[in-house]
Formats: C-alpha cells, sequence, structure tokens
C-alpha cells in the first residue's frame, strides 16, 4: 500500500510539473528601476504589487525595482529622466507637465462622474488604449503601463475652516489640474507644488489647503499634525499619477515579458483599490480623534458649485484640443460613456 501511494504521489507531481511550469515565463535578465517620490504607502500599494507579480511570473528573471524617496528624481522629473535614459520607469502626474499632456488631463477635468475605484480602473484602460493618447505618450518617448487608481480628492488645511464655499474666496490651496481650475472659480488661489513639500508650506503657512485623497495621503504626509479641519464631502475630482516606461526600455523587452506587464494589471488594481479602502479605514477615525473638525457641504452648494465650474473647465479644455486639433471631444464621450456602462 504504501509503494502505491509513493508511485501515485509521484504520477500526480509529474502531471503538475508541466502547468506550475507553464506559469513560470521564461526569459533573459532584465533589471529596471522605477523612480518614485515618498514612502510606501496606500498609494504606492499597487505600484508594488505590480512589480512583484511581474518577478514572480517571471521566476525573478525580469525584476522592476521601486526606488522611493525620490532618489532617482523629483516628482517633476520623472519624465525628463525617463526621455534620457536615467531610468526605465516612473510614476508621474501629467498636471506637472501641462503642456506637454495636455490629453493626459482630461482624466483631471473636474466632476467627471466616475463613482468608484472599480469604474476608474475600467476608464482610465480605455483612456490610454485610444490611439491619440498613445499617440501623446509615444511623442514624448514613453508608454502607460498602470495608472494608480485613486478616490475623490478632498481638502485639509489650517486656519479658519471654509464652513460655506464662498469661505474658500482668498485661500491659498494645492491643487492642481482641473481641480484648481474649480477651485479657482471659488476664489481661491491654486498653488502646485510637489506632495513631498506640502507638510512644509501648510507648516509656514504659505499653503491654507491642500487636497489629496485621505486614503493615501493626508494621513501618509502626516497633514492632520498641523491642521484643524478638513472636507469629507467636497468630491471635486482626482489628479491622476501613471506608471510609465520610456519606449528604448520597453522596445527592448521580448514579446513574453510584454505580455507579462499586462497580464500583471488586473490582480496589481485589485491590490490597489483594498489599499486604498483599508488605509480610508485607518485613518479617518483618526483624524476625528485628532480633534479635527469635518467640514460638509450642503447638497445645493455643491450642485451650484458644480454648475459654475464643470461647465467652463470641461469646455475650456474641449476648445483647446480642438484648436490644436485633437479629438478632445471624442475623449471626454469615452470617459462618460465607459463611467456610465
Amino acid at each position: 500500500m504504501k509503494s502505491l501511494i509513493i508511485a501515485a504521489v509521484a504520477t500526480l507531481c509529474i502531471a503538475v510539473a508541466p502547468a506550475v511550469a507553464a506559469d513560470t515565463v521564461d526569459g533573459p535578465e532584465v533589471n529596471w528601476k522605477l523612480s518614485l517620490w515618498g514612502k510606501p504607502r496606500a498609494f504606492t500599494a499597487g505600484i508594488d504589487k505590480f512589480s512583484e507579480l511581474v518577478s514572480e511570473r517571471t521566476g525573478g528573471r525580469f525584476k522592476i525595482e521601486v526606488v522611493y524617496g525620490g532618489q532617482l528624481a523629483s516628482p517633476r522629473e520623472n519624465l525628463d529622466g525617463l526621455q534620457i535614459g536615467a531610468f526605465e520607469s516612473a510614476v508621474l502626474a501629467a498636471a506637472f507637465h501641462p503642456g506637454k499632456m495636455p490629453l493626459s488631463l482630461g482624466l483631471d477635468l473636474p466632476f467627471l462622474p466616475v463613482p468608484d475605484l472599480e469604474t476608474r480602473q475600467k476608464v482610465v484602460e480605455a483612456y490610454f488604449a485610444h490611439p491619440a493618447m498613445k499617440e501623446e505618450l509615444k511623442n514624448l518617448g514613453v508608454r502607460h503601463l498602470y495608472t494608480v487608481l485613486a478616490p475623490q480628492f478632498e481638502f485639509m488645511g489650517g486656519g479658519e475652516p471654509p464652513e460655506t464655499l464662498d469661505d474658500w474666496n482668498g485661500k491659498r490651496v494645492r491643487a492642481l489640474a482641473g481641480i484648481g481650475e474649480a477651485m479657482a472659480i471659488l476664489g481661491a488661489v491654486p498653488i502646485s507644488i510637489s506632495p513631498t513639500e506640502v507638510y512644509t508650506g501648510l507648516e509656514r503657512g504659505t499653503v491654507d489647503a491642500a487636497s489629496f485623497p485621505f486614503s493615501y495621503a493626508h494621513g501618509a504626509y502626516g497633514l492632520h499634525e498641523i491642521s484643524n479641519w478638513y472636507t469629507s464631502n467636497l468630491n471635486p475630482g482626482v489628479t491622476h499619477a501613471q506608471l510609465l516606461v520610456s519606449l528604448g526600455a520597453y522596445g527592448a523587452l521580448p514579446e513574453q515579458y510584454r505580455k507579462v506587464l499586462e497580464e500583471v494589471k488586473a490582480e496589481a488594481y485589485a491590490f490597489n483599490i483594498q489599499a486604498m479602502a483599508d488605509a480610508d479605514a485607518k485613518w479617518i477615525p483618526l483624524f476625528k480623534e485628532a480633534g479635527l473638525k469635518d467640514v460638509t457641504y450642503t447638497d445645493e452648494e455643491r450642485q451650484q458649485w458644480i454648475d459654475s465650474a464643470a461647465k467652463p473647465v470641461w469646455t475650456n479644455w474641449l476648445k483647446e484640443g480642438a484648436d490644436a486639433g485633437k479629438p478632445s471631444q471624442e475623449l471626454l464621450d469615452l470617459i462618460l460613456t465607459t463611467a456610465k456602462q
């Protein structure tokens, strides 16, 4: 009996072995560096998972090393670093390069009707699959790999809380792209600084408030330590961050590794979404415990703002795109129809 069991187990191992081997993609040794600012946090969870999955699927032969703290380049220099070949991949926001990535900013328009992160995943993947988006990135010498899925941004700051939307008049706010334009309509003064500069700005009083999602920034950057209020239902929009790769590095990959980059995205996105939910569950109660005032607005106030901000900001972006011969209306329609579906 014992010999029969051993034989059966051996047979099973032989039968299973080819399937296991098929899961590991063979290929040459490839080592990429990925430039990213700050420290590991919910924002970076999907990026770290992406890197981990690529290594697992290739048996460690294709490695993407995530280099934190802006050691390779600052957030605003990541595009330059990709273009000169200083590193192979990087996370960056189009809002840092508005003149170079105007179509990418379509995703950052305020008040886009994207209700949750699962929908956002479908929207960004459809958006970057559009030929015009591929062309914009190709002209910059880069390619889209993955988008960090972020919840709606909210503000946190010091000084007098903005109890009404009129109270934003004159406040200096860290707000980029479409969110900044929407806040300007309220009379706020948008300031474009990188995430790692915000704490110092709030501490010194050069910035009154900053827009980030709770789940990966306000708490992770310690802004609650020097703030006394936050908004919880402003929901002005999102400033997206993309994981991009230089065309040179991507072109040098064997075809099987390129397939791996596509195959791991779904699992990385799922990990990203869960990390954001876990971070919200952690940080929001801590903000309340710290005594920060939760500022909310009525539906009527928000709708008035949406009516006054969304249309002119969207119209301006559409006009700039049309004047440049770009299919901006087609891209906005793509966002709206994908989100609705």
